[in-house]
């Protein structure tokens, strides 16, 4: 009886393993990183990012908002580089990024919303003016 119970919990413990692709971010501990170009089509944007973006529209209205929406608890949060006119702005542990276009006027990027992971509640007034002044 103790052979069979050593058996199962051998086949049990190897069925934990999964093929992991070292292209995967969250495999490799390495945080996504979405490169967002002001001005630029949205087309482009949604077709070479690695996190899908999510498309919500109103067709009366003809505005649509494309959302990248993760839990703040991932450990695995994108990086949001913002570029403009040769300048980039990079945001670490991007919680949501919100893009909203009016198609009547422009399929452009002019505007984005971008919130960022905070401190976890309890944390020290220190703490936040370094997680302040660390952006």
């Amino acid at each position: 009886m103790k052979k069979i119970l050593i058996v199962i919990l051998l086949l049990i413990g190897g069925c934990d393993e999964v093929s992991k692709s070292a292209e995967d971010p969250i495999m490799t501990n390495q945080s996504a990183t979405i490169e967002i170009e002001l001005l630029t089509p949205i087309n482009k944007i949604t077709t070479h990012t690695s996190s899908p973006f999510t498309e919500s529209c109103m067709p009366q209205v003809n505005i649509c908002w494309y959302k990248i929406q993760k839990s703040a608890n991932d450990s695995d949060l994108p990086t949001i580089n913002v570029k403009n006119n040769g300048s980039i702005l990079s945001l670490d542990h991007a919680v949501s990024t919100t893009i909203a276009l009016n198609k009547d006027r422009t399929e452009n990027i002019e505007n984005l919303n971008v919130i960022l992971r905070g401190l976890p509640k309890g944390s020290t007034h220190e703490q936040y003016r370094d997680l302040i002044f660390s952006l």
